[in-house]
């Protein structure tokens, strides 16, 4: 599957103290018009370059209309990323040797690339312009402001990191060492922390613009010693994973719920708390994806019984981005359209 959660084996050989942390208050939600679930869903390949022979996506915007990815061309090393907008190419950036991981509705994407040394070097890519930020950091997400968050490595392991807006230099967001993975709109940002002692289970995380950090609680019936991540959040809605799957989280309402038969790290989520996420057959291989919607389980085809992933999901819910891929042999980057 196309995965963010690289981080994992490393937070969990920190350890560390959720020292800054304060309890999840419930806030009473305000109640907005949703839109309806849609009926069906039809899967659509993403064009590549060409000579390209693999492919996935690995972010989208907000709004849906924007993917990045990335290619293979005719050798595993010949790399081309891709930026689509509303499922044609939009442009190919050159000179990108690492994946463009995250883009907002503008357009603005961000990711890592190696500078002369070897160092992984933060950037920012908008309208053809490749912008190398300073320090030996990694950008994982940003927010339609221009807000950037992502991670930093020094001795003692890697430390959650924010952007201001058009800001050169990040600062260290408070709590135990771990990584920030995606803010939403209002500068909430969420991702995965080391546990409080060396060998503890990870967490999933939230950095609240006001100052405040805590981390996210684990649902009802997942053990005390699983690992948790948070991916992606949108509005008060939060996904990430565990071993038993993706998991939904409503920062609104305190509340955590796994999400049955669905595979790690596999999911996106949208500001209604939609999420579309593959799921296991009955015999547990990856046979389909489903989008969860207002109550709603509706099908994601697939291309034959390719593994899949969801990378991003619109605000009604219309577009999906995403990988289907064989293990151990091709992929594809892939959207769907629903109504």
């Amino acid at each position: 599957m196309v995965s963010k959660a690289t981080t994992l084996p490393r937070l969990v050989a920190l350890g560390g103290v959720l020292a800054g942390s304060v309890a999840l208050a419930p806030v009473p939600a305000v109640a907005e018009p949703q839109a309806a679930a849609p009926a069906e869903c039809r899967i659509h390949e993403l064009p590549m370059p060409p000579d390209a022979t693999k492919g996935n996506v690995s972010g989208g915007s907000p709004d849906g209309r924007t993917l990045v990815g990335t290619v293979e061309g005719a050798t595993p090393t010949d790399l081309i990323h891709v930026v689509w907008r509303d499922g044609e190419i939009l442009e190919t950036p050159g000179n990108l040797p690492d994946r463009l991981e995250d883009v907002n509705s503008d357009g603005v994407a961000v990711g890592g690339i190696f500078d002369e040394y070897g160092e992984r070097r933060p950037y920012v890519y908008r309208d053809g312009e490749v912008r190398v930020l300073p320090g030996h950091v990694t950008p994982r997400g940003i927010n339609d402001a221009g807000q950037i968050v992502g991670f930093r490595s020094d001795a003692a392991g890697e430390i959650p990191v924010s952007w201001e807006p058009g800001a050169d230099q990040p600062v260290d967001l408070p709590g135990p060492p771990g990584v920030a993975e995606d803010v939403a709109a209002d500068g909430t940002a969420v991702g995965t922390v080391a546990g409080e002692t060396p060998g503890a289970p990870t967490n999933g995380f939230v950095w609240r613009p006001d100052g405040t950090s805590a981390a996210l609680p684990r649902p009802e019936g997942i053990p005390a010693n699983e690992h948790l991540e948070a991916h992606q959040i949108n509005g008060p809605w939060v996904i990430g994973s565990g071993s038993s799957g993706e998991i939904r989280w409503n920062l609104d309402t305190g509340t955590a719920e796994v999400i049955p038969n669905t595979i790690f790290d596999s999911g996106a989520i949208n500001e209604q708390g939609w999420v579309a996420a593959a799921r296991r057959d009955s015999e547990g291989r990856a046979a389909t994806a489903t989008l969860f919607a207002d109550g709603q389980q509706v099908p994601l085809p697939g291309i034959n019984n390719w593994d899949l992933s969801a990378s991003s999901i619109s605000p009604d819910g219309s577009v999906i981005g995403g990988t289907a891929l064989l293990s151990r042999g091709p992929s594809k980057p892939v959207s769907w359209t629903c109504s």
